[in-house]
């Protein structure tokens, strides 16, 4: 097979705890945001089928529990809009729970954190790094990216 590289969102079913204690805060701090998303992001290297690469992910039970996550493979490899992903900067390799996934030869995992207003739309790029700032990273061991950094 080809050496791939996928994104693949993991996301919960259930009400995420992180997404609300996140909103709450960020809400104690004055930032405006009515509604926070959070999942992990995974940055994979692949050598398998890509027409199983979800399948090969969902029998890694350390990963993936079918009551409470949805797993989905992200069509770009960067943020979408109102979307920040962090992760840690001093990692040189990151292992899989469990038992791996057949044929993902490298592996990074992100957070993802995706905030919108009031009204449901997105929030602005001024939130997000005020939010990424202020909360969601820790920036003495961990980095960001928003999507603006692809935009030229």
């Amino acid at each position: 097979m080809n050496r791939r590289h996928e994104t693949v969102e993991i996301r919960l079913k259930v009400p995420d705890n992180a997404a609300y204690t996140a909103l709450v805060a960020l809400q104690h701090l004055g930032i405006d945001v009515a509604r926070v998303e959070h999942a992990v992001v995974w940055g994979l290297t692949d050598d398998g089928d890509p027409a199983t690469l979800v399948a090969r992910i969902e029998r890694n039970q350390a990963l993936f529990n079918p009551n409470l996550h949805a797993v989905s493979i992200r069509s770009q490899s960067r943020p979408e809009t109102a979307e920040i992903w962090i992760w840690e900067v001093d990692r040189d390799a990151w292992r899989l729970p469990g038992r791996g996934i057949e044929g993902v030869t490298s592996a990074k995992p992100m957070a993802s954190w995706r905030l919108f207003q009031r009204d449901g739309r997105p929030a602005s790029e001024e939130t997000l790094r005020r939010a990424c700032n202020e909360l969601l990273r820790n920036a003495a061991v961990e980095d960001a990216l928003f999507r603006s950094s692809y935009l030229t």
